[in-house]
């Protein structure tokens, strides 16, 4: 009887596809630093525990991230006007920590800003949500208000882009994004492409016309009897004071924000209540 082979531990996992990215090039000090066994292991997990395909997608990512200018170049400063109009930013945080985005991006927004800002405006506003996670949290929650949109195929675009970056570029990073109030043709246009959207699984629409404003914990009209959906705690969701990051340029203030009701979800599992059936 021959001897079965033994599987590499986690540890062995990391090293191995560290390993692998090494053989193709060097890494450098701050590509060694955030290639940390926490990343290693998501981008493995997005891969299945493939060694080669997770440091394929992990040097990849290393790449994009030197084009955008992550570590040296992205600045506050550089949305000013997005962030004075509250076109996206950190919110607060859901009952688990998580930290959790609000994208207010209107229709027009693309008619005076490429696509290229638009892609650094969106890494900028989820290198803030990150950077304020706490030591034990590594995911993070997503608020589109699509209400902004009339054209349904425009919002589905941006959305559909936003969620490529975050599977290619931040694999296990989201936990769940909810679409409020989209344009009409919108739902009948996502079931027909969620099939071929990684992330789709952690995707949920939702229309503010199903909630109650005078329940606090409410769920989704639209969900299975046992639903999970999310809460915000009032008073950090109208702080002005927003990222909750110690660095200096991820740190901002808002002077525009609008309450949007699924900031008072509860991210607790249970019975869909009586008049959400």
């Amino acid at each position: 009887m021959g001897m079965e082979r033994k599987q590499p531990n986690g540890r062995e996992r990391i090293e191995a596809v560290l390993e692998i990215m090494k053989k193709q090039a060097p890494l450098t000090v701050k590509q060694e630093k955030f290639c940390n066994d926490a990343c290693v292991e998501r981008f493995l997990r997005a891969r299945g525990d493939s060694l080669k395909k997770a440091a394929k997608q992990l040097r990849a990512a290393l790449s994009w991230r030197e084009s955008i200018g992550i570590d040296h170049h992205l600045i506050a400063d550089e949305f000013a006007a997005e962030l004075a109009g509250g076109l996206a930013y950190v919110a607060g945080h859901d009952d688990e920590a998580r930290p959790v985005m609000v994208f207010r991006i209107k229709q027009d927004y693309a008619k005076t800003h490429s696509q290229k800002s638009f892609v650094r405006f969106l890494v900028f506003t989820l290198e803030v949500a990150i950077s304020s996670m706490s030591r034990f949290v590594d995911q993070f929650v997503i608020l589109f208000d699509a209400s902004l949109f009339r054209s349904a195929p425009a919002f589905l675009n941006l959305f559909m882009g936003t969620l490529k970056i975050i599977s290619d570029y931040y694999p296990g990073r989201l936990h769940k994004a909810f679409v409020v109030d989209p344009p009409s043709l919108f739902s009948y246009l996502w079931k027909g492409v969620r099939p071929f959207v990684e992330l789709s699984v952690v995707t949920a629409v939702v229309s503010s016309l199903d909630f109650d404003d005078s329940i606090e914990d409410a769920a989704f009209a639209s969900c299975r009897p046992r639903a999970a959906s999310l809460r915000f705690d009032p008073v950090v969701a109208t702080t002005a004071r927003l990222g909750g990051s110690t660095s200096s340029r991820f740190s901002f203030t808002v002077s525009h924000l609008d309450s949007l009701k699924p900031w008072y979800l509860s991210t607790t599992t249970r019975a869909t209540p009586r008049h959400a059936r």
